[in-house]
């Protein structure tokens, strides 16, 4: 990238003019970007219940030959209080077609889990297929909560289908998950419009309303639509991301009676 951002600079001191080489050359500039930092806000409002939260996050990434970096500061206000995460992300290069991702979380706050583990690894496929298995493990109090997770993909040219399911265990039964997205990639992976919808199950002990040694277990449904835009700013070194989401959740307190969450994100990220 180095040689030829040298020989893109050599011909447009001579052509100044020309449009498509000076394009090009951004291009071959934002992949010799091996930094970025990025700001991430986003809120949750409810219909019911729940006052509105907020979560804010910012973020330093680098690009290494052996895959990239993320270290991560997270802030949310929820529930009346606002409690901090520090989190690791690290996306190795194993061999040619298979990587994996790594995480690691701490937070001494009570509205996050005070540890936060995840691992998963992807493998490409013939065919323009992707497929991976991971899991992830949060512990709250005492105990560690496991999600088992994995994903199926193709992609079309430069558009990426693919499916991911969540699995939870609970002395209560199995709680699943999954969630359904299309992306449309335009310059590089930081640019792309993406819509995905989800549908949710998960048994849960009704306590409210009934005599405390009659505790029936109820089936808790939610579904979910979210649609996202990432575009550049400027140059293909500054991106500008909005999303919108919206769940349509079953209450514990109310089997049957549903409510809603409505979502709102906003993200900036500068590679240099």
């Amino acid at each position: 990238f180095q040689k030829a951002h040298l020989t893109l600079l050599s011909f447009l001191s001579e052509y100044p003019e020309n449009k498509e080489v000076r394009q090009f050359d951004d291009k071959i500039k934002a992949d010799l970007a091996t930094n970025s930092v990025g700001i991430i806000y986003s809120t949750d409002a409810y219909s019911q219940i729940y006052d509105p939260m907020h979560y804010y996050s910012l973020q330093y990434g680098k690009i290494t030959p052996k895959g990239s970096l993320i270290a991560r500061y997270n802030l949310n206000q929820k529930f009346g209080k606002y409690g901090s995460q520090f989190e690791f992300d690290a996306y190795p290069s194993i061999t040619e077609g298979l990587y994996a991702y790594l995480n690691l979380g701490y937070s001494g706050s009570s509205i996050f889990p005070s540890w936060r583990l995840g691992a998963q690894l992807y493998k490409s496929l013939p065919q323009a297929y992707e497929v991976s298995l991971g899991i992830r493990s949060l512990k709250f109090g005492e105990e560690f909560t496991n999600i088992f997770t994995g994903s199926v993909g193709k992609y079309f040219g430069s558009s990426f289908l693919f499916a991911v399911p969540y699995l939870i265990k609970s002395d209560q039964g199995w709680s699943k998950s999954s969630t359904f997205t299309y992306r449309k990639y335009r310059a590089n992976a930081d640019q792309f419009f993406a819509v995905s919808a989800g549908i949710g199950f998960s048994p849960e002990i009704n306590r409210f309303g009934f005599d405390s040694a009659f505790e029936p277990v109820i089936n808790l449904k939610s579904q979910k639509f979210d649609i996202s835009n990432n575009f550049k700013f400027l140059n293909n070194r500054n991106f500008i991301g909005a999303g919108f989401s919206v769940v349509h959740q079953e209450s514990v307190f109310d089997p049957g009676k549903y409510f809603w969450i409505y979502s709102f994100r906003l993200s900036s990220q500068v590679r240099f």
